[in-house]
């Protein structure tokens, strides 16, 4: 084995590095132009911002992973997010709310914040507060939103980030950390490390 040579890791998929290339180009152009810039002045999104924002934490969980080539992670991801969603929907269709703009009964509880913050808590949980903090305020700007914008009462809010974090505190683990193997000969220092 050749010094600095990385060793795969086989539990994980290829991605090669003009995708992950692709990948960050698009998530900067995805966050570059994701927020009208009259709202973000203005001090609110408006509901087509927080559900591109709701979207970008979704799609973040799932780039993050993949660029990190965390097969473990997008099968976690996509279990908390199917099962955050799951909940979600079966306690709308248990609890009869109405709306505080009286649109219709489907208050309880927010699924824009269980969403949003299914994708927060996966990042936060998996891979570190690096991650989560961001996404953590971004999802709050969608509950912030939902609640400007009389979707939602605070109490539906609550419920929603409630299920996600649970649904997160089970089901999704932290990634494992960078191994590293230091080796030294006469003739060379190598570096083998998995990620």
């Amino acid at each position: 084995m050749l010094p600095f040579q990385k060793i795969r890791n086989p539990s994980k998929g290829n991605l090669t590095q003009k995708s992950a290339r692709w990948l960050k180009i698009s998530l900067v152009l995805l966050v570059v132009g994701i927020v009208d810039p009259g709202a973000a002045r203005a001090g609110l999104l408006d509901d087509s911002d927080a559900d591109s924002v709701r979207n970008l934490l979704l799609l973040s969980g799932v780039a993050v992973a993949g660029y990190r080539r965390d097969i473990d992670g997008l099968r976690q991801f996509g279990s908390s997010v199917l099962l955050t969603s799951g909940l979600t929907l079966a306690a709308k269709a248990l609890v009869d709310s109405e709306r505080p703009n009286g649109e219709d009964n489907d208050s309880f509880p927010s699924g824009h914040v269980a969403t949003a913050f299914a994708g927060a808590g996966f990042l936060q949980r998996r891979y570190g507060l690096r991650f989560g903090i961001p996404a953590y305020l971004a999802a709050t700007s969608v509950a912030l939103n939902r609640l400007e914008n009389d979707h939602h009462r605070v109490v539906d809010v609550a419920a929603g980030g409630l299920i996600a974090f649970i649904v997160n505190r089970y089901l999704v683990t932290q990634a494992p950390a960078i191994e590293a193997q230091f080796s030294a000969t006469n003739l060379s220092v190598g570096i083998r490390y998995n990620y």
